[in-house]
């Protein structure tokens, strides 16, 4: 089968063999994390086209080639500076960084904290977690979602802040949803490796919830801004995040849905000493078959 005709084929075989080649992918990643590679590197490996790769790795996990790859060198280099007495610039270039204050500056993107701060501190922080491929069989159901919290540094955000419509299908009144979801992914390389790319979500005034869609993008980014969207300030701090594990879209999306927001808007903040931020907002990852669906509600100290 040609990677193109893959592209359109429907059902689980297809599903399946997409798992199959991202599990590969990711298993690719992790083992060049020190290395200089493209995705043509990889491509040829896995044996399909660059253009395959790259888009049936983001269908299915949510997040690009290249986020997923800065990710998995966060996590790498944040086990040594936690775990270890080896020297940060040591770290830096065993993780694939070309000097020690890239990777200074990505840690500090990521985590709000320098590496010194981080080994000195013994801060907690949320590491990257490798992609978790579908389940299969029983394994794959229905469950209570999990509660954590999750700091996420200053950033902005690049999106289509429009008040939510579903009649006629028009999610952003005067936007072309499909013109819309292009552009983010042509902003893709820009994302943010906390916010990325297609992370939507709902901004909070009292009772309303306002729906916006785009990408996070770097707390200093002043790049383009395309017809019709907007660069919002997001300023760093802890959230309240709901999540469901991997779950079949078809038969449980509806109810997993349910659940998950159920906690989000519908019961009081279950961090003790928190409380929902007034007039805050939530970012919505939602990923079925990848990481699953989880909500992330801003929250302030009591």
């Amino acid at each position: 089968m040609k990677p193109c005709d893959i592209l359109f084929v429907k059902g689980e075989e297809a599903m399946s063999e997409w798992n199959d080649a991202v599990r590969r992918m990711a298993a690719w990643v992790e083992s060049h994390i020190g290395e200089e590679t493209t995705l043509d590197d990889m491509a040829r490996e896995i044996g399909y086209s660059p253009t395959y790769c790259s888009v049936q790795f983001h269908r299915i996990t949510g997040v690009t080639l290249r986020e997923y790859a800065m990710q998995r060198r966060l996590y790498r280099a944040a086990l040594a500076i936690r775990d270890t007495d080896v020297r940060l610039i040591d770290i830096a270039l065993d993780c694939g960084y070309a000097t020690h204050e890239a990777m200074t500056a990505a840690f500090r993107r990521a985590y709000g904290m320098s590496p010194t701060a981080y080994r000195q501190n013994h801060a907690l922080i949320l590491l990257p977690m490798p992609y978790a491929p579908e389940r299969k069989g029983g394994e794959h159901m229905l469950t209570d979602p999990n509660i954590r919290v999750e700091y996420v540094p200053a950033h902005r955000y690049l999106g289509v802040f429009k008040r939510s419509e579903v009649e006629g299908e028009a999610i952003w009144p005067g936007h072309d949803c499909d013109l819309v979801t292009h552009t983010v992914e042509s902003l893709g390389r820009l994302a943010d490796v906390v916010i990325g790319a297609h992370t939507a979500g709902w901004i909070i005034d009292g009772d309303e919830r306002r729906y916006f869609y785009g990408l996070g993008v770097s707390a200093d980014y002043d790049g383009v801004i395309p017809a019709g969207f907007e660069l919002r300030d997001v300023p760093g701090g802890y959230y309240q995040v709901v999540s469901h594990p991997p779950f079949s879209y078809p038969e449980d999306n509806a109810e997993v849905m349910r659940r998950v927001e159920a906690l989000i808007f519908g019961s009081e903040c279950a961090v003790q000493g928190f409380r929902w931020a007034r007039n805050g907002h939530c970012y919505q990852r939602h990923y079925p078959e990848g990481h699953g669906y989880m909500v992330l509600r801003s929250i302030e100290r009591v």
